[in-house]
């Protein structure tokens, strides 16, 4: 008897793969989708929400969806807050029926939002709602304001934030500040919010290429929701590199960003690794090694592996850690000032990870990846590296209130 095909097999939804909504409300929402479209983030669908249809006219998703027909001046988010996302008085009953519309059939929904003005702050909650209502698994793609936009923006802010966290499966915070904090002196207004949505569109495409690709070692859609339902907070970092244990060293380039952010991941609840390109066994069980004694024993550890013609030679690793703790501020105090250590200690991965101090024009996340200069201070791990001896101390002890920068001791 000749094998045949269930002609209805693929008419299945779950057949056809997971179908991965990105909806931007409000302005900068809908800008992290233009950058994203502009990037060609592929396998996923864009829908922007917007209360100005100005804002619409200039979006490059392929549906457009104007919500809150009143305008939205004059409405207080704090006051709204309270209240719930469905008694919000911008969004009308009709406005909720479209959202909920454009959402159907989505397994997961990334919302794209900026918190600190009006649309994207109440709106970002709504949507999530309405999604978790639906069985989505809802993550949250959010930027802060930067400090010079001011102290009630930042209030907002954090009301908003307070407000979708009532809501949200995961949500990724993505900071402005921090962001220019590793940007050029003379980075325009334009630049530094082309940078905020650069973050945003890989944050989206590391997600986004863990449920599409499909490899060796599969991430699927159950693994996803176990680590990513109602996880609360979560961070992402990426990171490549080539060459020989190139997947070693992309890991430990991951998370010294991390570090370096502050988060400390051992002990977090959960880790999503992602590997993509062209790996030995070797190399990946060493990586996979260095991952394990980084987050502890008691983590859940999910890894995917997809071996990608197209980035032959490089090895790209994308890491999604929820349920973490942050380093307090005195902490990292401490260490910048009180060790007499400066940011070396901070970027102990092997290979080249840390931060050249050189050409401040370029922006510290793209020197992070660049090689040292010879003679450059380097600290390795003690698990690559044989050599333990670290630079010579040039930072003046005995005075702990005093500034690191201004104890150093000239060369």
């Amino acid at each position: 008897m000749a094998f045949e095909l269930d002609p209805g097999l693929f008419e299945n939804a779950e057949c056809k793969g997971i179908s991965i909504k990105i909806v931007g409300i409000g302005g900068c929402g809908c800008n992290a989708l233009n950058t994203m479209i502009e990037h060609n983030l592929n396998g996923v669908e864009y829908i922007a929400f917007n209360t100005e249809p100005q804002e619409l006219l200039i979006s490059k998703a392929p549906i457009r969806v104007r919500i809150g027909k009143h305008p939205a001046n004059g409405i207080d988010p704090a006051a709204v807050f309270p209240k719930g996302p469905l008694n919000n008085p911008l969004f009308s009953e009709e406005d909720r029926e479209h959202i909920a519309a454009h959402l159907h059939g989505a397994d997961i929904v990334i919302i794209a939002a900026g918190m600190g003005k009006d649309t994207g702050t109440m709106g970002a909650p709504l949507i999530a709602l309405i999604a978790r209502n639906m069985g989505i698994l809802t993550l949250g793609l959010i930027t802060k304001p930067f400090n010079c936009e001011g102290k009630m923006k930042a209030k907002t802010a954090e009301d908003g934030l307070a407000e979708l966290r009532n809501y949200i499966d995961t949500l990724i915070i993505v900071d402005n500040e921090k962001i220019m904090s590793g940007a050029q002196e003379n980075t325009t207004v334009k630049e530094a919010f082309n940078l905020a949505n650069d973050v945003m569109f890989r944050t989206a495409k590391g997600v986004a290429d863990i449920v599409n690709s499909r490899g060796h070692i599969n991430v699927n859609f159950g693994d996803l929701c176990g680590l990513l339902r109602e996880a609360g907070e979560a961070v992402i970092s990426t990171a490549a590199a080539s060459g020989e244990r190139r997947a070693l060293r992309a890991s430990t380039d991951a998370f010294n960003n991390l570090l370096l952010e502050g988060v400390l991941v051992k002990g977090a609840k959960g880790v999503l690794i992602n590997i993509t390109g062209e790996v030995t066994m070797r190399d990946m069980s060493e990586a996979m090694t260095y991952i394990e004694g980084q987050v502890g024993n008691e983590s859940t550890i999910i890894n995917g592996y997809i071996d990608e013609a197209g980035i032959s030679g490089e090895t790209r690793i994308t890491v999604i850690v929820t349920g973490f703790t942050r380093k307090r501020v005195e902490e990292e105090w401490q260490e910048s000032s009180g060790s007499g250590n400066n940011l070396a200690s901070h970027t102990f991965g092997y290979g080249t990870s840390k931060a050249s101090t050189t050409d401040y024009s370029i922006p510290a996340y793209i020197r992070r990846q660049q090689p040292l200069h010879e003679g450059d201070c380097q600290k390795q791990h003690p698990l690559f590296t044989e050599n333990k001896e670290l630079c010579a101390d040039r930072i003046q002890k005995g005075l702990p209130d005093t500034p690191a920068y201004l104890r150093r001791i000239p060369d």
